[in-house]
């Protein structure tokens, strides 16, 4: 399947176990119906890894306009790690093609 829609990858951000600080990471490997190699999804050891379905949210896109939407109408700063998941930036996780 072949698809034109682009986006900007800003961030891939994964943690080695639940709870434990998230790593910005430059390159990843990404297994289909697993997720990231080196997240805690992906070893079995995230928050919800023992009543995740398989496949379920093996990576979650979230849109880095809103973050920063957020921030300017709460008057915070969170910072893409503090989602802990992964961000992508100019186009809509909506209009990312799902390929099967």
């Amino acid at each position: 399947m072949s698809d034109t829609r682009r986006g900007t990858l800003s961030g891939i951000f994964i943690a080695d176990a639940a709870g434990a600080p998230m790593r910005s990471i430059a390159n990843a490997e990404f297994v289909a119906g697993l997720g990231i190699a080196g997240d805690r999804y992906l070893a079995g050891s995230g928050t919800f890894s023992p009543t995740a379905k398989k496949p379920s949210q093996e990576v979650t896109l979230v849109e880095a306009e809103e973050v920063e939407a957020f921030n300017a109408a709460a008057a915070v700063q969170v910072r893409p790690e503090d989602l802990r998941r992964n961000l992508i930036r100019a186009v809509s996780p909506a209009e990312v093609p799902v390929l099967a």
